[in-house]
């Protein structure tokens, strides 16, 4: 888990497996943090928190759901990064968070300081308290409370469209009289039960008082709910080394205004009102890009057909052996077997054909050679019709092949990469290709299986590896 910049992270605990197939009601929730009064951890500055969450999943373990980003020197941070969470309606969700003075860029947490931690919070609570709820925060050994920590829940629906925003500043104030130009930088807050939540920070530009901020994504999700007519909060500050930053001024509009180009500029507020001329802030560009979700692409005609590779080295152990990894046993299926049909029955579902490559690699053949990227069906063509033959033909494979190694990848890759690459896929011709890839020992040509890889990064592959 390394610390995060701003932005969202996804998180959802799984279903139950077993036993028939239901639709459990969930809804999508985004979930935003901010913290008010924290400890002093620092001797000559202030604290630069960040945030680690975590979720409790069902066998009762505490699995970290993510971080936030650190905010230096402030003991009153909202954070930018949030995180999306699935809020299972029949369901106990617990959640907890740990709050941290960043000392170093390590991710290792006994190397920050640790301020205080929440009690354990159910995430119902948290919506049925109109979505905000404040915890305490307390560390042992240290008497009363270490601060307060606010969780903010809200649901998301909808598409997740991209919105691309390219931003102006023009004329700002400077806010260090005769002693310099300030160094603004943009805070963009969405409106959540009447109050601003900040959901991005761009980085500061130093020194100059007519800024042009690179282009940056959002997804409107995050920052609309997507709802285009919900208010957008644009907050232009001076950034300080200290932390201190200053308020030059501040704007209000709406994503619909925006997107239509009826607001392509603002005049900035000052934020006690008593200055009327502190800038102007320019939206040079706002895009509003849809961002297609799965079922966008099946529903557009999209076929997913899978691979298989399987590894047939020594280091499986002799199948004939109880307990290796090869071993066959009637009524029980090895973790092999047990592998194909629980991935390959899921992807197959969407594969128009039904055709599954299926290779092998690491044996060596009765004849003495030794391959690392064979028909497990023994012909030129390495289809076998769904995963019922793809398991025949590996249970012929391993009672016919010697296992042998090492334990490369490369060959076989380069083949799905082929596959993926002679698809020739256009608008009317979608096809995305999934190298389910079943292996027990280490790469051991670690170096031309990365090769491969980046070779296969522009393709519509993915390769699983488990």
């Amino acid at each position: 888990g390394q610390m995060q910049t701003a932005g969202s992270s996804m998180f959802a605990l799984p279903v139950a497996g077993g036993g028939a197939t239901f639709m459990e009601p969930t809804a999508d929730l985004e979930l935003s943090i901010e913290c008010s009064g924290l400890d002093n951890m620092d001797l000559m500055s202030k604290s630069d928190p960040f945030v680690v969450a975590y979720a409790k999943d069902g066998a009762g373990q505490w699995r970290e759901l993510g971080r936030t980003e650190t905010i230096q020197d402030t003991l009153n941070p909202s954070f930018a990064t949030s995180f999306t969470i699935q809020y299972f309606f029949e369901r106990t969700q617990w959640f907890r968070f740990d709050v941290y003075d960043s000392d170093s860029a390590s991710t290792d947490l006994t190397q920050h300081d640790f301020i205080g931690r929440t009690t354990e919070l159910k995430l119902c609570d948290i919506v049925a308290n109109q979505g905000r709820l404040s915890a305490e925060l307390t560390r042992p050994g240290k008497r009363g409370t270490s601060g307060t920590l606010t969780a903010i829940v809200e649901e998301m629906s909808g598409t997740c469209d991209d919105v691309v925003l390219k931003l102006h500043g023009h004329q700002l104030r400077s806010m260090n009289g005769w002693f310099g130009k300030s160094d603004p930088f943009v805070a963009i807050h969405r409106q959540v039960g009447g109050k601003w939540v900040k959901c991005h920070e761009t980085a500061p530009i130093k020194n100059d008082l007519n800024p042009s901020w690179p282009e940056f994504t959002l997804s409107s999700r995050i920052l609309t709910a997507n709802d285009k007519q919900r208010p957008i909060l644009f907050e232009v500050w001076d950034w300080e080394a200290s932390g201190s930053h200053q308020m030059i001024g501040y704007f209000t509009t709406t994503l619909l205004e925006l997107e239509t180009r009826e607001v392509q500029q603002g005049a900035l507020q000052h934020p006690k009102g008593k200055k009327k001329d502190v800038g102007t802030l320019l939206f040079e560009s706002v895009r509003v890009e849809r961002s297609h979700t799965f079922c966008d692409f099946l529903m557009g005609g999209c076929e997913v057909s899978l691979m298989a590779a399987i590894d047939f080295t020594a280091s499986n152990g002799d199948p004939r052996q109880p307990g290796t990894l090869h071993h066959m046993q009637h009524g029980a299926p090895n973790e092999y077997e047990q592998a194909i049909e629980s991935v390959g029955s899921i992807i197959c579902a969407y594969d128009h054909d039904g055709l599954v490559p299926g290779y092998g690699f690491g044996a060596r053949f009765p004849n003495g050679a030794v391959s690392h990227c064979f028909a497990l069906n023994g012909s030129t063509d390495a289809n076998c019709r769904g995963v019922p033959e793809l398991l025949h033909f590996y249970r012929q494979a391993v009672a016919n092949l010697q296992l042998y190694g090492p334990t490369n990848f490369a060959e076989f890759i380069r083949v799905a990469a082929t596959t993926a690459r002679s698809a020739q896929v256009t608008q009317e011709n979608q096809q995305y290709f999934v190298l389910l890839v079943l292996t027990d020992g280490v790469i051991t040509d670690m170096e031309q299986t990365v090769a491969e890889v980046v070779s296969a990064s522009d393709l519509p592959l993915s390769i699983i590896i488990v």
